[in-house]
């Protein structure tokens, strides 16, 4: 994959871009670390503990005639909506982009924060909660097609690996 370019990026809700974003950040999974130190113990023991999926940001202009994207967000956001496998994509290019795994859901923890400056253009920015599963990097939806001697040919849609704690994208 190479290094990326920002001007490729961008966030995807329920298939349509959300306008007017200019920054995201991916904050990436945290372990919680157990202490079991006990008296006596000059130096203290952990153990790794659960992961948390972390969190997404993205910000950018506010745009009020926005309906499919960021007025999505402030919905599901006020309505609780759990946000499956695939209906939040984060590109990182024009192809490639971050969804949660099988398994994991997202929510919107924050959503209708608007900033103005007399000066200036309007602001928004949004927050969004992976649980359950790490996110994972895949590539566009491509079919690749395969043969066995026992069947015809097959199409199958391709992916890549996950980001979690024990591995990270190599693409």
């Amino acid at each position: 994959m190479g290094v990326k370019v920002g001007k490729f990026a961008k966030v995807v809700i329920d298939g349509a871009t959300v306008l007017e974003m200019g920054s995201y950040t991916i904050g990436g999974f945290n372990r919680d670390t157990l202490e079991y130190t006990s008296f006596g113990s000059t130096i203290k023991k952990f153990l790794a503990g659960h992961v948390d999926g972390g969190d997404i940001s993205f910000s950018g202009f506010y745009d009020t005639t926005d309906t499919t994207g960021q007025r999505v967000l402030e919905n599901a956001a006020e309505t609780g909506r759990i946000l499956a496998p695939g209906d939040l994509k984060v590109y990182v290019d024009a192809s490639y982009y971050f969804t949660v795994a099988s398994g994991g859901t997202m929510f919107v923890t924050k959503a209708k924060s608007v900033g103005m400056d007399k000066a200036g253009i309007a602001t928004t920015d949004f927050t969004v909660k992976v649980a359950g599963a790490a996110l994972e990097l895949l590539p566009p939806a491509s079919l690749s097609v395969s043969a066995s001697p026992s069947t015809s040919p097959s199409a199958s849609p391709s992916k890549s690996s996950s980001v979690s704690p024990s591995a990270s994208p190599s693409a």
